[in-house]
């Protein structure tokens, strides 16, 4: 049967690789195959089409070429983008945007390092979601991405030390620099996903930082356990001790 949704799934390969074997193979179970994969690594992995850039590190400039490159070489009307330290639910794929909308998942949780309760942001249907829960259409992608890489052929921040907005699509002002004028739409699923907060991951320092700057959830903004992944010992025996 076709489909009109290709998953992207862009990795620096940082994780153990037992744990990212385990977190893709959760994707295809949550899925079953329905969606085509197009994933871009920087080491060769066995995941749908793969297309391996080379060891060129971990940042937000090579997060978003990454994705560039991925975004040229898919097919499909809509583009769902994964991450590698990511839990999806089926539900959170079904949702397509109109053109020139980038649309965010807005029900997940973090599960973090050294601590025994999942959490979340109080203000994320104003502020919340990231690329990893972002669905659009390929087109709008696809330009947007375009735009960014052909204003910065290189990265700014490594050269001249340049301030720049490089966030996420249709969120931020910073979208008028590269002559775009995309819209944000942030949204809930009726399951949520789950997003491993981890030393290799990008968002680590940021997050880990959180509750100095915001202070602690409020007792809404935090749980022993979900229904759909258990508590987070129960997750973390089965995707990183195994």
């Amino acid at each position: 049967m076709g489909t009109d949704l290709t998953l992207l799934l862009t990795t620096a390969n940082r994780l153990p690789e037992e744990t990212a074997e385990r977190l893709r193979a959760y994707l295809l179970e949550v899925t079953g195959g329905r969606y085509p994969i197009v994933s871009v690594s920087q080491r060769p992995i066995d995941f749908g089409h793969n297309i391996c850039v080379g060891e060129i590190g971990q940042s937000k400039y090579n997060e978003y070429w990454q994705l560039h490159i991925g975004a040229q070489a898919i097919e499909t009307v809509y583009t769902a983008v994964v991450d590698d330290d990511t839990l999806y639910s089926l539900n959170h794929f079904e949702h397509r945007p109109a053109p020139g909308v980038f649309w965010y998942e807005t029900n997940y949780w973090f599960c973090q390092d050294g601590l025994n309760h999942y959490w979340r942001i109080a203000n994320r249907h104003q502020n919340g979601g990231g690329m990893w829960g972002c669905i659009a259409m390929t087109e709008t992608l696809c330009g947007n991405l375009a735009a960014r890489f052909t204003r910065y052929p290189v990265d700014p921040l490594i050269p001249h030390r340049k301030t720049i907005w490089w966030g996420e699509p249709g969120i931020q002002e910073g979208d008028r620099e590269y002559g775009r004028h995309d819209l944000c739409h942030r949204g809930e699923s009726i399951n949520p996903c789950v997003v491993f907060v981890h030393r290799a991951s990008m968002g680590h320092k940021q997050l880990s930082r959180f509750y100095r700057r915001y202070g602690l959830p409020q007792p809404e903004n935090k749980s022993e356990r979900l229904d759909q992944f258990g508590t987070v010992a129960d997750l973390r025996r089965k995707f990183w001790n195994g």
